[in-house]
């Protein structure tokens, strides 16, 4: 008889033994009288509870799960406890070697690539928060974080597994917090040398096999806190500076007994830069057997205010001899009425008008070069209103990317003039090749998102903005705004765009524009024409011939403003800053010689695409026809695409292409009411968008028909509408700009 189909009747006819045996299998409570036993038994066969596997079984499945951990990216790599017990690098040597984790790399595996931790579903808002207020409370700003803050984390140990593989292998010893004489947990953790990504970790302790614990977020909190201040810099070893890293010295501090009164409390966070003490001064101060029968006054609320609300109404109306005075209103100010106005302003709303397309489309159907450049439009104040709310976002947003191509963006105005001097010289040494230039404006070649460099500057972008807006309040600007923007494009040169760091207004100082650089070199150092390249020896300011100061201009003239602050941050307190005016001079010649790459060497690559041709011949490997890979099967799991190593651009009108060889006529494929009509019967397979990289979904999983998808006849290639810039079916043949360019 199976144990789930166990009669109470039977189990009341077990013998005291036997109940036991029963509930002591299956790890069980086993006290209590005969009458309990048998409900506890009969409720455990009800329940269906097994019995627990024994110790061989138990390390049997321990084993198991722990091969699993160490097979990373389809291999198993040794095991660093066992396996790889020389070549360990200790932190004074091997801390220029991590690899550039930061606060996002901590988050994905803790939220989502962890074992222990399902991906919650977008629409699952409740368990999404649930994850997102697990990292908050139980890592970032609990026990985790503490571990490395209080120095319960030993000494680092680095090991590169191999020189050519992608792995690394970090591990380190942790003091368990409830028995600090216990023996340490150890963990270790595998990480990609470039990016900084986890695949996977493990720890020595009760909830090792989690991948999870609070010990391995120790590890990884100290791996960010590395390269956030500069540590782990591959070009400066922390040996070269004095006191530039502290190693884990393994011997345990002497407490000294003080007074409570004398006692600093702290909770280390991650957020908290500078720790605030739980017992402040005016905690000190107070003195309970003295009270105080002062009343609050007005002027304490002034007093109070002031130091964090400087741009508050309020003190518009005090006097500016004193700060802190009884305000002064106007002399024909009311108070009984419910809302008070100062003053009415009239504000332009922007109509909606559709986005301009990007430069590739405009080129579609063009056949020369003047032809091109007669049609080039100039864009009116509400189009480039468009644009630029459309590329809000900027690096994260893929319009954004889209709306670059083709243009010459402020960052690359002066590689542009220069290159472009350097190719109407005979007696320039420099190189005239345009392409690499041409590949960087069409967004052919895109740079590593994981160069440490680039990494640290956009982990830190929001950082420096926030202590820019904070020393403007200090300085006393009023009705301070700084904000956020995408891409700038200039109405009258349509092929020049600008994305600034920021949009600044201010009443006192009119408006303009915020680029800021974090250079990781001067890390914790005041930014200098000695450590600072961009800046001038001779004046001590930004060289008017370095690529920011361009840059600057740039931003200026295409966002109509007459003044860019270029900020340097550098953390621990340390910036540069450079309110830098509008150079119509200087502009006036960038422009021309913008304009004349453009229509020289850009133009010429939007109407015949020579140059992505040969990067897509290059990146795309051949596969022989006679390969057993060369046909894979169509499931309905299979993915029918090329993934590119560049940005395709935008490719039709809304119209589509008809292109008729005689008689026959070619006919672009539709996805119509859910279904990929591509002539053929059985399964049908996923198929990728050729611009985006992903899925062309079903209709009936689709919330708007802006990412339905179409199909190029000739190349077999799918689209997104939105990506090729449709609105509708087409009435027509549709053909991709390849084969069009190709026929």
């Amino acid at each position: 008889m199976e144990e789930s189909e166990l009669s109470f009747e039977e189990i009341s006819t077990w013998t005291v033994a036997s109940l036991k045996d029963y509930l002591r299998i299956r790890g069980l409570k086993q006290t209590g009288n005969k009458t309990k036993l048998i409900a506890l038994v009969y409720g455990a066969s009800q329940l269906g509870v097994q019995p627990k596997p024994n110790e061989v079984e138990e390390d049997r499945k321990r084993s198991e799960q722990y091969r699993k951990v160490l097979k990373i990216c389809g291999k198993t790599l040794p095991d660093p406890l066992s396996e790889l017990n020389d070549n360990w690098k200790g932190e004074k040597e091997g801390v220029h070697c991590w690899p550039p984790v930061s606060y996002y790399e901590i988050a994905e595996w803790l939220l989502r690539d962890a074992p222990c931790v399902s991906q919650p579903s977008i629409r699952d808002k409740k368990r999404a928060s649930t994850l997102h207020d697990r990292l908050l409370s139980d890592y970032k700003e609990g026990k985790a974080y503490s571990y490395f803050s209080s120095k319960w984390l030993h000494e680092i140990l680095y090991h590169d597994v191999e020189s050519q593989s992608p792995v690394c292998y970090v591990k380190a010893n942790c003091t368990p917090s409830q028995a600090i004489k216990n023996v340490p947990h150890t963990a270790w953790v595998a990480l990609s040398k470039e990016s900084g990504k986890v695949f996977s970790a493990y720890c020595t302790c009760f909830a090792g096999l989690g991948s999870t614990c609070n010990h391995i977020a120790a590890i990884l909190f100290k791996l960010d806190h590395a390269f956030m201040t500069g540590k782990s810099k591959k070009e400066v070893a922390c040996t070269s500076k004095q006191c530039t890293w502290n190693v884990y010295s393994g011997g345990q501090s002497v407490i000294k007994g003080k007074p409570v009164s004398e006692l600093q409390w702290f909770k280390p966070t991650y957020t908290n830069t500078k720790k605030k003490p739980i017992n402040t001064l005016p905690r000190k101060l107070f003195n309970p057997t003295c009270s105080s029968k002062k009343s609050p006054s007005t002027q304490g609320l002034y007093n109070a205010m002031l130091a964090s609300c400087q741009d508050s109404t309020l003190f518009r109306y005090l006097e500016d001899d004193h700060k802190i005075l009884t305000p002064i209103y106007p002399h024909d100010a009311t108070f009984n009425e419910v809302l008070w106005v100062s003053k009415e302003v009239e504000v332009e709303t922007i109509p909606n008008v559709p986005i301009p397309q990007p430069l590739p489309a405009l080129a579609v159907g063009t056949n020369t070069i003047s032809e091109f450049l007669d049609q080039l439009p100039e864009y009116t104040v509400e189009e480039v209103s468009q644009i630029e709310l459309a590329t809000r976002g900027q690096f994260d947003n893929p319009q954004w990317k889209r709306m670059r191509e083709g243009r010459i963006t402020a960052s690359k105005l002066k590689s542009v003039v220069s290159r472009n001097k350097t190719l109407h010289s005979d007696e320039s040494n420099h190189s005239k090749d345009p392409v690499p230039i041409i590949k960087q404006i069409m967004g052919y070649e895109t740079i590593n998102e994981n160069i440490p460099n680039l990494k640290y500057g956009r982990l830190m972008e929001p950082k420096a903005r926030e202590v820019y807006t904070q020393l403007l309040h200090e300085q006393g600007h009023q009705d301070l705004s700084i904000r956020e923007c995408g891409l700038f494009v200039d109405p009258q040169n349509v092929f020049i765009g600008a994305s600034p760091d920021a949009l600044v207004d201010c009443s006192c100082c009119s408006s303009g524009v915020l680029e800021i650089k974090c250079p990781r070199s001067v890390i914790g150092e005041k930014p200098t024409p000695s450590n600072y390249k961009p800046l001038s020896h001779t004046t001590g300011l930004l060289d008017k011939q370095h690529a920011y100061f361009f840059q600057c201009q740039a931003q200026m003239a295409v966002t109509k403003r007459l003044w860019c602050d270029f900020f340097v941050y550098s953390q621990e307190s340390f910036f540069y800053l450079e309110r830098i005016h509008f150079n119509e001079s200087l502009w006036d010649e960038a422009v021309s010689s913008a304009k004349q790459f453009f229509s020289e060497y850009i133009v010429p690559e939007l109407l015949t695409n020579k140059i992505r041709k040969e990067v897509q011949s290059q990146t795309v490997p051949h596969v022989p026809a006679d390969s057993k890979h060369a046909e894979p099967p169509q499931t309905q799991d299979t993915v029918v695409s090329i993934a590119y190593e560049y940005n395709e651009t935008p490719s039709s009108s809304n119209e589509g292409f008809i292109i008729d060889k005689g008689k026959r006529k070619f006919k672009g494929r539709i996805l119509i009411k859910g279904k990929r009509h591509n002539g053929g019967g059985g399964a049908n397979p996923i198929y990728l968008c050729k611009v985006c990289q992903s899925a062309c979904k079903d209709e009936v999983d689709i919330d708007t028909p802006s990412y339905f998808s179409i199909g190029c006849e000739n190349c077999k290639s799918r689209y997104h509408w939105i990506c090729v810039n449709i609105t509708s079916p087409p009435s027509t043949d549709w053909f991709c700009k390849d084969c069009v360019h190709g026929q």
